[in-house]
């Protein structure tokens, strides 16, 4: 469920994805999963929701996810001309099963869109997200 009472402080040297379709603050868990997303995730350990804060650090070409001001996770990428490549996802074991990395998943591909950017998902996680959500097959850049 996306929270609509304002982020918290984004980490140094981060700069928070403003609010809109990628906004960068949810709870997510068993008991309180985003519609979009259907079931967080189905290793879930917890039924705790868990806020999530997606900031996207363009100097690194990623993304990154923090609960509680602790880093969870991260997608990375590349930048070409017109499109996006996600290289990589990883989750810090102490997150995984939480959903943190659907929710960067999501974050990542709905700034895409809101960007304009054609998406080659070269990462397996994300391209088995978009593969779960098809709501994100038109983004992707199939090549010629």
């Amino acid at each position: 469920m996306l929270s609509q009472s304002s982020p918290p402080p984004a980490p140094a040297g981060s700069s928070p994805i403003p609010p809109g379709p990628g906004l960068a603050v949810a709870l997510i868990g068993i008991s309180s999963p985003d519609p979009k997303l259907g079931s967080v995730h189905r290793k879930t350990k917890t039924d705790e929701p868990v806020a999530v804060q997606v900031v996207e650090k363009r100097a690194l070409q990623g993304y990154e996810a923090y609960v509680g001001g602790v880093l969870a996770g991260y997608v990375t990428y590349d930048l070409k001309p017109g499109g996006i490549v996600f290289l990589h996802t990883k989750t810090e074991p102490a997150f995984e099963g939480r959903g943190v990395g659907s929710r960067l998943a999501q974050v990542a591909l709905d700034d895409a869109r809101a960007r304009g950017l054609r998406v080659t998902p070269r990462c397996p996680f994300v391209a088995a997200f978009i593969d779960r959500h098809p709501e994100y097959a038109d983004l992707v850049d199939h090549p010629a």
